[in-house]
């Protein structure tokens, strides 16, 4: 109590105030004050949950710094804050990738805490795009999609069957194709960016059936019927290679011909299907010339 640079404990939070006095045998005694002010810890520092977005705006989750100040700083990236003193501040301008800033607590006179908080801003990737739809008559392809950098995609065949090489290139191979339609999806996204997604059909032609125009024929008419054999796969079709003769049906296997020419006629029937190399068989009809009419002479007496 007695020295003038004495110690003091036990202080209080908030003012503390005591008084020097100085006294000398029967002289008046001499004081003075002094107070001493004890501040309250400021909350440690906490900046909040780290974020992944894929805007270059978001809003701060730091605590809030009660009495005491709160900053917020760029540590890594780039920001502009809409209030650096505020704990929930918008901040805009963030760059693509890690951006990292400190929040830090001070009262001015108690050591400030601090502490550091991530934004991630994921590049927006593109739309996805499965390109055109294919029709083909082979069992392997090259699919077309867009390249999703900045993001990754993904293929799914969602009905068909066939074998999709590299799922995650954007011009794989796709293999093994079914007959019919094969559907597939391609799937963009990067991170917390939304994902799109684009369909293609690849219809797969099967080959046609093997041609069969039927046996030549000989008549003595100028009418007759093909005897072609009905495709199972594909669509038939007659032509006229020489001579005459129009098919009645031209689709038909065994469609009706008139109009045959005397001599040889030949008929091309041809399988088609898609896009499949078509097939064709020939046949020929001969129209043989009517014989004159049987004369055998005036009759005779002798």
């Amino acid at each position: 109590l007695n020295l003038a640079t004495s110690s003091v404990s036990g202080l209080g939070i908030g003012i503390n105030q005591f008084s020097w006095t100085i006294s000398n045998g029967t002289c008046p005694s001499v004081a003075d004050t002094v107070e001493i002010e004890v501040l309250a810890l400021p909350p440690v520092a906490n900046a909040g949950t780290d974020q992944q977005i894929c805007t270059n705006t978001s809003v701060l989750g730091g605590n809030n710094p009660g009495g005491a100040t709160g900053t917020w700083s760029v540590a890594a990236g780039s920001a502009i804050f809409a209030n650096a003193n505020q704990f929930n501040s918008g901040v805009s301008g963030l760059s693509p990738g890690t951006n990292t800033f400190v929040w830090t607590i001070d009262n001015g006179v108690c050591t400030p805490t601090t502490d550091t908080v991530d934004i991630v801003v994921d590049a927006v990737p593109p739309v996805a795009n499965a390109g055109p739809d294919q029709q083909l008559c082979n069992t392997a392809t090259l699919l077309a999609g867009n390249a999703p950098a900045p993001g990754t995609g993904t293929w799914t065949l969602i009905s068909g069957s066939g074998t999709i090489v590299t799922p995650g290139q954007f011009n794989s191979s796709f293999s093994g194709i079914g007959a019919g339609a094969n559907v597939l999806v391609w799937e963009v996204g990067n991170g917390s960016c939304p994902v799109t997604t684009d369909t293609v059909v690849i219809t797969r032609d099967l080959a046609p059936s093997p041609a069969v125009a039927g046996a030549n024929q000989t008549l003595c008419d100028t009418v007759s019927v093909f005897t072609a054999t009905p495709p199972a796969i594909g669509t038939g079709t007659w032509a006229l290679l020489s001579g005459s003769g129009i098919p009645v049906n031209l689709n038909l296997a065994t469609s009706s011909v008139s109009g045959l020419g005397i001599g040889i006629n030949q008929f091309s029937w041809t399988i088609n299907n898609g896009t499949c190399p078509s097939v064709a068989d020939t046949v020929e009809i001969e129209v043989l010339a009517l014989p004159a009419i049987a004369n055998a002479g005036t009759d005779q007496q002798i």
